[in-house]
């Protein structure tokens, strides 16, 4: 009986191994790359005319009073969009190296910061008043250079990458991409999940939820259980280590999503730096070794 579960629950394993190998091709067509950038595109476009429509007054009432009136609006749409897409393409990064998910998680925190800095130009008068907005200018731009800051960072981080295998064998090596094949595919269902519930909870239950924020918290316990994996491939102190830090990081940019304004970007910056030396010091000890 245990030996049919056991085949059974490995059976599953190589069906989401294989689903992943088809999303992950279907991903990175370029017909889908086209096809997501015009949704991007249309999705502005689109925000700018109901906007507009509804400043004219020839909107109907029930659908006007979920149109906003500034235009700026519309970006805050369209970086939503392009998030949306940046996060799924960080989930199939996670099957690749720890260093690329990392990269790319700071990638989505310096675009969350962009996003807000464009929301915040969505809350100014029209017409611009100084007087009333120059503290929102204030945060914006601080959102808007910490996000230049951690871009400077992470290009540099990306650069030192050597992408040195932790395992001494091609077996073990294929063994760990096959599990982290698998958590790719269950952060998918995770993303779908939390992305409809999210919908579901704002529009229908009038309840704030925070999708990017609550979705970042599932990648933190999925960074944490690829770190506990790897040990079963590789004790070496400095790679425990190096892995370890890197979830850290992830940790402190989920503290930064709900940390008031100029201390979220201090905390960004800081991991990027982390994360910057942590790596710069593994690749020359590990190559030395």
């Amino acid at each position: 009986m245990l030996l049919i579960l056991k085949k059974t629950i490995f059976n599953i394993f190589i069906k989401l191994s294989n689903l992943f190998d088809i999303l992950y091709n279907l991903w990175e067509s370029k017909k889908s790359l086209r096809f997501i950038g015009s949704v991007i595109v249309f999705s502005y476009v689109f925000t700018l005319i109901l906007i507009q429509f509804k400043q004219w007054e020839i909107l109907p009432e029930f659908l006007s009073n979920y149109i906003p009136s500034n235009h700026f609006y519309a970006i805050e749409v369209a970086f939503t969009f392009l998030l949306i897409v940046e996060i799924l393409g960080m989930i199939f990064v996670l099957s690749h190296s720890v260093s690329e998910s990392v990269a790319k998680q700071f990638e989505i925190f310096s675009l969350i910061l962009l996003r807000q800095a464009f929301k915040d130009f969505g809350e100014f008068s029209e017409p611009f008043i100084w007087s009333e907005n120059i503290e929102q200018v204030i945060k914006m731009l601080s959102d808007t250079f910490g996000a230049l800051i951690i871009f400077i960072v992470i290009l540099y981080f990306k650069r030192m990458q050597k992408h040195i295998k932790i395992t001494c064998s091609d077996e073990d090596q294929g063994r760990f991409d096959f599990v982290k094949k698998i958590l790719s595919v269950l952060m998918i269902f995770t993303f779908a999940f939390a992305g409809i519930y999210s919908i579901y909870a704002n529009i229908i239950l009038s309840q704030e939820i925070h999708f990017f924020k609550a979705f970042y918290t599932a990648l933190i316990f999925t960074d944490i259980l690829i770190v506990l994996i790897s040990i079963r491939y590789s004790h070496l102190y400095i790679i425990v280590f190096r892995n370890s830090g890197f979830a850290l990081a992830t940790v402190i940019i989920r503290l930064a999503l709900t940390a008031p304004p100029y201390i979220n970007i201090s905390l960004g910056i800081l991991a990027s730096i982390f994360i910057l030396g942590l790596s710069y010091t593994y690749n020359n000890f590990r190559v030395i070794k």
